[in-house]
């Protein structure tokens, strides 16, 4: 389940970079990521953004 989390993790911040969208990781996987280590099985993946974000589309 990790590895997959993983890959959704990237996907979902590449596409919200692609078009200027913020998003922050929290809970385990935040944690995680910042010790640069997989501390153990994760059950879902914590994403936090504004709720009055305005943002703008590269095209």
């Amino acid at each position: 389940m990790n590895c997959h989390h993983i890959d959704l993790i990237y996907q979902l911040f590449s596409e919200a970079d692609k078009v200027g969208l913020p998003l922050w990781l929290q809970g385990g996987w935040a944690i995680d990521a910042k010790l640069n280590l997989i501390t153990r099985e994760h059950d879902d993946i914590d994403i936090a953004y504004l709720t009055s974000c305005t943002y703008q589309e590269n095209h």
